[in-house]
């Protein structure tokens, strides 16, 4: 009974030590920062994972604006980048949004540079991306990634095209991502 007590403080420890670590604010978050984690949902109201993903775009959202988000939400939710799954309660359900945060974060406190914490997160992400083809917003973001930004005549070109067909090759339905399952 001995260990189990000690084992039952230390996963108790573990737990509040692992929130708080996502819940404290990143050094340089200031001004326009602070304004971006504003309109982050507060972490406190999910559990798990969930929570976890609110708390780190809480902690560094100008890292985690500049991000895209794999799950499909620039179609289904109108998305710009993953800061926008957090800012309402798209990302309580999408683990690939609460992956992506989690990981963005450790890399951030980490010191690693956002331009490679965004190709990290593309690297390992990318493939989850449901679509056979790019959206405008992928593409747009593929490009700014480039250097080379589309112009406001080539974005609206992409938007006209018809929705891409799933990597399945059925055309998109609904998901945990799409915003019928986030009335």
């Amino acid at each position: 009974m001995k260990y189990g007590a000690h084992y039952c403080l230390l996963s108790a420890l573990l737990v509040i030590g692992t929130a708080a670590a996502f819940a404290a604010p990143a050094a340089d978050n200031k001004g326009e920062s602070s304004k971006l984690s504003a309109k982050v949902l507060d972490p406190g109201r999910f559990y798990g994972l969930a929570s976890m993903g609110y708390a780190a775009a809480q902690a560094c959202p100008e890292t985690i604006a500049k991000l895209f988000c794999y799950c499909g939400c620039d179609l289904t939710d109108n998305h710009s980048s993953l800061l926008d799954c957090f800012t309402s309660i798209h990302g309580v359900d999408c683990h690939i949004c609460q992956e992506e945060a989690v990981l963005a974060l450790k890399l951030h406190r980490d010191g690693v540079s956002d331009q490679e914490i965004m190709r990290q997160v593309d690297e390992r992400y990318s493939s989850q991306y449901p679509f056979e083809q790019d959206t405008a917003a992928y593409k747009k973001y593929k490009a700014t990634r480039a250097g080379k930004p589309l112009s406001s005549a080539q974005i609206k070109a992409e938007e006209a095209k018809a929705p891409p067909k799933t990597k399945s090759g059925q055309s998109f339905k609904p998901s945990c991502c799409s915003k019928d399952n986030h009335k």
